[in-house]
């Protein structure tokens, strides 16, 4: 195993590494020797997560190393080790105390490690496994992955429903997975597989009869290593109900570039009109029923109060506006105020609401019904996210932080019982959102406890500066990785002119003009046969997906852009078809030789960059239509705009909102284009279709090596477009031709190993004729890859020459875009 000699310290790789991984691996030893917080990008591909776990691991290792010399006898008696002078606190230094402490706390560190899903988690543990050291961890699952208790799993609800009938069944001694915890935990099966993500342990639950969502739980104190979600470790309750310490910990926060809207999201509520009226209904069942060991006057009280809020909620009034109606955070404690909901009664309050919905529970499994305390359980989860702390550095933070949003109640709740679903919306049902608007406050919350270090990585962090703002997280480690493929593999160009030389600049305005949707029609026309292989597309919203398809339709040009590639557009949500059969159907099509390559066509932002297979063949070139900017009137983007704007200062170095929402736009596109290249042998082309991105002020928001690429191209390609496509008919040729000349040369080195085994004595046995064949079938190689490329060029000719009567036709359709 290669060993690295990184800033001193000395860390074993399973592989030879790259540049990139060099530099990032010092970076992280960096962080660890000094004791500080990090944000390192690096290019998807580039091995960010075992460029992360060995050098950790082997200083965790490092550490151990060290406190074991000191429990060493020094002058042959164990009395004079540090450790038992430490210990007996006898004849020891200042100075031998504070170094023993500290060895002694880098000794017990753990690696937090936390991720946006549990495939992402899978997919790190398997490269903690790849990294051959001597390693414990588990992936700490909720209860929807590993609780198999049955009526539990049957449960409809959210987690913290699910969590409070498991409680229940806990303390009740009714849960027969639960009880073998205990005897089963020291068990071979547990102790014997080191590393166990959510599969392993409900193979090991199921082989044990034990109840796998525990058993994660007693791994944690012996783990050296813990997966858990982003949400499971920023979520304060889910922290704290699981047990995690983070106290002196190495957290990585992986996928960093969602942490700020993850942060702002684990520390938001909402509490709608049908959750109160479902929780008065409750309530009203539990009042009637003869045997609920509560006081009937505390019940009514309750009951009463909700009623009161349910009226208060429908009478506030909403401000006719984009900006909606916004309220300071303290307001909620003034509202709730009004129903006798204050920090003096809150907790009594809260422990009354818990039992009664344990009580509604209890009732509702006995009669076999799955019906559950969905709206009491609404109304816990929302007065415990509002009444998380006390005093006045809470209101204080609340003030500052939070922001209370009033908005009209559009659909009832999908987890309503059936006593209620089906009726029809009220008028006047509102929701009333508290939303923290700050991920530093989330970012302070995890920091008050004292991690050792916080590592941020992704392949998207560019621009820095303004993030570590944002989070308020002292960050004085970073880095911005180049590609660690050679940028002879990626071509990068921005489209600003059509093939009719009329201007690209997506906008809610342009897209409604047929003459536009043609312009976009003609690029896609002219850049396709160009392709040979994958083309994904991508536009900045749905809606504009959906208008340039029927547009497309209408004009014709979809009936040319499916004669040369298969089309294939991402469902919408509302559509029946799962995405993963549309993605396999394009995958499939791209297999078949009738076509040459295939298009697939999705929404950016959505789930396809984070789904999608970009390597290979399925994507040899992405297509980036506009600028995805968030939609201006959602809730989140006016709240975080008003916030930003109110609170920027010189000395925070906050950004504007305008700026906060181009930041965002771009942080859209360098996750679209992140995994363009994902390894050494791969190649693939990048076209920014807007003249938006002709500025280097824009450029400067880019990933730094697309900035590189940019920077090396000078030239007049994004001007003229007929040079575009000669440029990408290049770059296409001299990879082709890379990729012919290493496929000879690895069916040479096949001969050639294959002439070495002919030359052992065995070789007399063999057929006379292989060397012949062998010849042969290299001189088959070479020519059918010369036919190839003459078929290929031929068959571009003869699709250009089908496309260009369209383009022209089309030309007509579009010359009113550039007045538009």
């Amino acid at each position: 195993m290669p060993i690295i000699n990184a800033n001193g310290m000395l860390v074993q790789f399973p592989y030879e590494p790259y540049d990139v991984q060099k530099t990032y691996i010092e970076k992280v030893v960096k962080c660890l020797i000094l004791k500080r917080n990090g944000m390192l990008e690096s290019p998807s591909g580039s091995g960010k997560t075992l460029s992360l776990f060995c050098p950790i691991l082997s200083w965790m290792e490092q550490e151990k190393t060290k406190l074991n010399r000191a429990k060493v006898t020094v002058f042959g008696t164990y009395r004079d080790s540090l450790a038992c002078r430490y210990a007996e606190n006898f004849n020891i230094t200042p100075m031998e105390r504070a170094m023993f402490e500290e060895i002694r706390s880098n000794a017990k560190a753990k690696i937090i490690y936390a991720s946006s899903s549990y495939s992402l988690l899978s997919k790190a543990k398997e490269e903690l496994e790849k990294t051959c050291l001597p390693v414990r961890a588990v992936v700490l699952g909720s209860r929807d992955q590993l609780c198999q208790n049955t009526n539990v799993k049957k449960v409809t609800g959210d987690q913290a429903t699910k969590a409070s009938i498991c409680h229940r069944k806990v303390m009740s001694a009714t849960c027969s997975l639960f009880k073998r915890v205990g005897s089963t935990k020291n068990r071979p099966e547990m102790i014997e597989k080191s590393i166990m993500d959510i599969e392993d342990l409900i193979t090991v639950g199921g082989k044990l009869n034990a109840c796998p969502y525990y058993l994660s739980k007693e791994k944690i104190q012996s783990a050296d290593v813990l997966f858990v979600t982003h949400e499971y470790l920023f979520k304060t309750h889910t922290r704290k109900s699981n047990g995690l310490d983070i106290r002196n910990s190495i957290i990585i926060l992986d996928e960093a570039h969602n942490v700020a809207k993850i942060c702002e999201e684990s520390y938001s509520t909402q509490i709608r009109s049908s959750d109160v009226a479902l929780a008065i209904s409750e309530i009203t069942l539990l009042i009637d029923d003869l045997f609920i060991f509560e006081s009937k006057d505390d019940m009514l009280k309750i009951k009463k109060h909700l009623v009161t809020l349910d009226k208060l909620i429908k009478a506030l009034v909403i401000v006719p506006s984009p900006r909606g109606e916004i309220r300071k955070g303290t307001y909620i404690f003034r509202l709730l105020e009004k129903v006798n909901f204050d920090f003096d009664n809150i907790d009594n309050k809260l422990k009354l609401l818990i039992r009664l919905a344990t009580y509604f529970n209890d009732i509702q499994e006995n009669a076999g019904s799955v019906q559950r305390a969905l709206g009491l359980q609404a109304l816990i989860n929302f007065l415990k996210m509002v009444y998380a702390g006390k005093g006045a550095v809470y209101n204080n933070a609340v003030r500052q932080n939070f922001r209370v949003y009033i908005e009209a109640e559009e659909q009832a709740n999908e987890n309503q019982s059936a006593t209620v679903k089906g009726k029809n919306v009220d008028r006047e049902a509102k929701v009333l959102n508290f939303m923290c608007v700050n991920p530093g406050y989330a970012i302070s919350k995890l920091t008050d406890l004292e991690p050792r270090n916080i590592i941020l990585t992704s392949s998207t962090l560019s621009p820095m500066k303004p993030l570590i703002s944002e989070l308020m997280l002292p960050v004085k480690i970073t880095l911005e990785n180049p590609h660690f493929v050679d940028s002879s593999k990626f071509c990068v160009k921005v489209v600003s002119f059509a093939p009719n030389q009329d201007e690209l600049a997506s906008s809610d305005i342009n897209i409604t003009f047929p003459g536009f949707i043609a312009t976009l029609g003609c690029t896609v026309l002219s850049l396709s046969p160009v392709i040979s292989g994958g083309l994904v597309i991508f536009f900045p919203s749905y809606h504009y997906l959906n208008v340039c398809k029927e547009g497309w339709k209408n004009n014709g040009m979809w009936a040319q852009m499916n004669r040369t590639k298969s089309v294939f557009v991402e469902p919408y949500w509302t559509d029946k078809k799962p995405l993963t059969t549309t993605m396999n159907e394009y995958y499939a099509s791209l297999r078949r030789p009738a076509k040459r390559g295939a298009i697939f066509m999705a929404a950016c932002p959505g789930p396809v960059p984070d789904q999608f297979n970009f390597s290979g063949v399925n994507c040899r070139a992405i297509i980036i239509f506009g600028i995805p900017s968030p939609l201006e009137t959602d809730t989140r983007v006016v709240l975080k705009k008003e916030y930003l704007d109110m609170n920027r200062t010189q000395e925070n170095q906050l950004i504007s909102g305008n700026d906060w929402l181009d930041l965002e736009a771009f942080r859209a596109v360098n996750h679209v284009i992140r995994r363009i290249v994902c390894h050494k042998d791969d190649y693939g082309a990048i076209l920014l279709c807007d003249i938006f991105y002709g500025s280097s002020r824009n450029q400067a928001k880019l990933s730094s090596w697309m900035q590189s690429s940019l920077r090396k191209d000078r030239s007049m390609d994004n001007i003229r477009f007929g040079r575009v496509i000669s440029s990408l008919a290049n770059f296409y040729r001299a990879q082709q031709t890379s990729s012919d000349n290493t496929s000879k040369m690895r069916v040479v080195s096949n001969i050639r190993e294959e002439r070495k085994h002919r030359a052992q004595p065995a070789s007399r046995l063999e057929d006379p004729m292989a060397s012949t064949s062998s010849h042969c079938k290299l001189r088959c190689i070479e020519t059918v890859s010369d036919k190839s490329g003459v078929n290929d060029r031929m068959e571009t000719q003869k699709e250009t020459r089908e496309t260009r009567s369209v383009i022209n036709r089309a030309s007509s359709q579009a010359g009113g875009a550039t007045e538009h």
